[in-house]
């Protein structure tokens, strides 16, 4: 079973593509209209997200929308310890001045 359901977002938002597991990977994982990248995907420890630029809160959220860890960054590479995350799919939401990206991933 493959979970091929669309994913849409208001006006201030960039769409993360809905993904089968198949699909999840770097290069699919890209956001539409930027260069930040989310990596491993699937993950089991560190998940990273390259290519930020400027300050920006992060934070995973669970299917049903909960938040469950949050940190504030500034331009770069951010290297996220998951390993405490239970098994399943997340979506790690980027909120910079002008926009909100939101990406899918899989914790192992």
């Amino acid at each position: 079973m493959s979970d091929t359901s669309d994913w849409y977002w208001g006006p201030n938002f960039t769409t993360a593509a809905a993904l089968t597991t198949g699909q999840l990977n770097e290069e699919s994982n890209k956001a539409a209209g930027t260069s930040i990248s989310l990596y491993p995907n699937p993950v089991r420890d560190i998940l990273h997200l390259d290519n930020l630029k400027g300050t920006a809160t992060i934070s995973i959220l669970t299917q049903d929308g909960r938040v469950v860890d949050e940190k504030m960054i500034s331009n770069g590479t951010v290297a996220w310890n998951v390993k405490n995350l239970a098994a399943g799919t997340y979506f790690m939401r980027i909120e910079e001045e002008t926009k909100i990206t939101m990406l899918k991933f899989i914790k192992q």
